[in-house]
């Protein structure tokens, strides 16, 4: 089981500007912050937990994404295009339907990474994407992030 689907069970430790931020018990995930992020008062209530894949794919890898989309039968049209990700929650999130959340490295999400301020190319930095626009920098596990939203 990962982090993920736990984010009540853990405590969180953050490093600000104006002095530490901390929440729950430990052990403590520890995470250095710049900038106005808006941190949580309380730990999430959690309603239902479930995962979804054991060995997602990388999104990234044009050829893992061939393959998958090979797995979908000819005539199903309306499945190979949900495999659409960026489009479909846009629209979902158009619609009212739902909130996105994603933090994925610069790459995968470029219509993310390109609502906010430039990357350094050589730096590992993940965006953090509400509803389709960058609101951090972040470090892929979560040890840093930068608010810029």
């Amino acid at each position: 089981m990962g982090l993920c689907l736990y984010p009540d069970r853990w405590g969180y430790a953050w490093s600000t500007d104006d002095g530490p931020v901390v929440l729950g018990d430990e052990p403590r995930l520890p995470c250095r912050v710049k900038g106005p992020a808006p941190l949580p008062e309380r730990l999430p209530e959690v309603a239902w937990r479930g995962g979804i894949d054991l060995n997602p794919l990388d999104v990234a890898d044009a050829d893992a994404m061939a393959w998958l989309e090979t797995l979908v039968w000819p005539e199903q049209d309306d499945r190979r295009a949900r495999l659409e990700y960026d489009a479909l929650v846009r629209r979902l999130v158009a619609d009212g339907a739902c909130h996105w959340v994603s933090n994925e490295a610069k790459q995968v999400l470029p219509s993310v990474t390109a609502t906010g301020p430039p990357t350094p190319a050589d730096h590992p930095t993940f965006v953090l994407g509400i509803d389709g626009r960058m609101v951090a920098q972040t470090h892929g596990h979560g040890r840093s992030l930068r608010w810029v939203g």
